[in-house]
This record gives C-alpha cells, sequence and structure tokens, in this order.
C-alpha cells in the first residue's frame, strides 16, 4: 500500500513569528539559535513521524471507542474466550485548583512555584 505522508503543520504556531521573506522564526527575540547542518533528513523524517503519529493516534482513539461501545457496562472484553480488553471504573483524589484559588488565595499564592522548562515544538 502506498500512500504520502503529509508534512507536519506548526504545532503552536503563536510561538513564533513571520520574517519579510515568510521563514519562522522563534517568537523571543532572545533566543538563541543553532545551525542543524545536515540533519534535513532528520527533521524530514520528524516531520513525517509527526504526521505519521497524528494518524495513528486518530485512528487507535477512533477503535477504542467502537470497543468501548461493544464493552457497555461491562469490564472485560475477549475474543474466543480469553480477555483481551478492560474497561474499568476508578475513582482517584483530584485538587481543583479554581476552587482552592477561589477559596483560600493566600494559600494558593504560598504553594505556587516556578519551575524552568524546556519545550520541543516542531515548526512548519
Amino acid at each position: 500500500m502506498s500512500s504520502t505522508i503529509p508534512t507536519a503543520p506548526s504545532l503552536l504556531r503563536e510561538n513564533t513569528s513571520t520574517t519579510p521573506a515568510g521563514q519562522q522564526q522563534p517568537a523571543r527575540p532572545d533566543a538563541t539559535m543553532v545551525e542543524l547542518t545536515g540533519m534535513q533528513g532528520v527533521v524530514a523524517d520528524l516531520m513525517a513521524a509527526a504526521a505519521e503519529k497524528k494518524r495513528a493516534t486518530q485512528l487507535y482513539d477512533a477503535l477504542v471507542e467502537l470497543i468501548k461501545k461493544r464493552i457497555g457496562t461491562a469490564e472485560i472484553g475477549t475474543l474466543d474466550g480469553q480477555p483481551v480488553v478492560t474497561y474499568t471504573r476508578s475513582e482517584r483524589i483530584i485538587l481543583r485548583d479554581k476552587l482552592v484559588r477561589e477559596l483560600f488565595p493566600d494559600v494558593a499564592r504560598e504553594c505556587e512555584d516556578i519551575i524552568p522548562v524546556r519545550t520541543f515544538r516542531l515548526l512548519d
């Protein structure tokens, strides 16, 4: 089966700006850059993999929904009597951030922290 994998669109365009020549660049003027000379193939493969990942995720999600509908309220799905999937219920404790900020704004501010993170984005 032959198919063409489209290049991945920019995942978060708001973090880039476009130069008059139409090239994307980081929106932060203080961002450092490094030339990825010789990595054109790697970047092209990454773009293809991103597109394939998106397609595979959509297919996976659609197939899971079909099985969930078939399982209904049961918890185990079988093929030929052998369990192949489970769809179980559980409870988890969550902290509702918005409610804490409304009821205890001082405590919420006291518990805030700023941590450094790095985010990788594939651009057009």
